[in-house]
């Protein structure tokens, strides 16, 4: 089982978007896919058709089996253990002194990791107790970003945290790449964004997908009704740049 972390400390990236459509396309394409929310919105929850508080990932970090907590969700072959508004308690069920804290996911996934090819984790926005666990037990980030230099200087933060992992925790961390979203072709996009760009690139040592996920009306409709854009408009621009994505993240994998 492949952990992919979709991972952005801003806002506004399609953080939670690009999470659910590489799990359905994923679906799509033969594997068997596990979802892990760990955002105390629970979006991803919701729009795979989990709502309410139901147990998931707090009780996942706190010590319930993975097994136990896996729901079905409204996609075939994507399972999901959702997020809820509890998590926002996370950081105080786990002291900080506690040893192994920034492995408890990692060893939590381990008894069920045959049962899936891959394992999508929606990560949170701010470097916290689950960020720090995503990162550890992950095989591969995503990064989102949208093509301003706002968006793009803040990947800068990014860095610096899994430059930490990477050192400390997780040295076969492997970023697969920057993912382009909310692009207008016919904007243009401004030289500092470029130069903020490449410099993440370089210090990531990773690549910028050449599929760009345009600005489309449909990917912002389809959570309202629980789908993701392949399903709610599959015929649409956005959700032919989200499978051009998916296919060329497979080409790396």
């Amino acid at each position: 089982m492949q952990i992919v972390v979709i991972v952005s400390q801003k806002g506004g990236t399609g953080k939670t978007t690009s999470a659910v459509t590489l799990a359905d396309g994923l679906a799509r394409k033969g594997r068997r896919v596990l979802c892990i929310d760990i955002n105390e919105q629970a979006d991803l929850s919701d729009t795979l058709g989990i709502t309410g508080d139901a147990a998931g990932s707090l009780e996942l970090f706190t010590g319930t089996p993975a097994a136990k907590l896996i729901r079905h969700s409204n996609i075939e072959n994507v399972d999901i253990i959702p997020g809820a508004a509890a998590l926002a308690t996370l950081e105080g069920k786990i002291p900080q002194d506690k040893k192994g804290r920034a492995f408890l996911l990692r060893d939590a996934l381990k008894p069920i990791k045959g049962k899936y090819s891959y394992c999508i984790i929606d990560a949170p926005g701010s470097f916290n107790t689950a960020l720090l666990n995503a990162l550890s037990a992950a095989d591969t980030i995503i990064i989102p970003a949208q093509a301003d230099y706002y968006s793009l200087k803040g990947i800068g933060r990014l860095i610096d945290n899994i430059r930490y992992v990477k050192d400390a925790l997780n040295p076969a961390l492997n970023v697969a790449g920057i993912l382009i979203t909310r692009y207008n072709g016919r904007r243009n996009v401004s030289k500092a964004a470029i130069e903020a760009l490449e410099a993440a690139r370089e210090s990531l040592g990773t690549k910028v997908f050449k599929a760009k996920i345009r600005e489309s009306a449909k990917i912002a409709e389809a959570p309202g009704s629980r789908k993701t854009v392949l399903r709610h408009a599959a015929g649409s621009n956005g959700a032919a740049d989200y499978m051009e994505f998916i296919n060329e993240f497979l080409g790396g994998n």
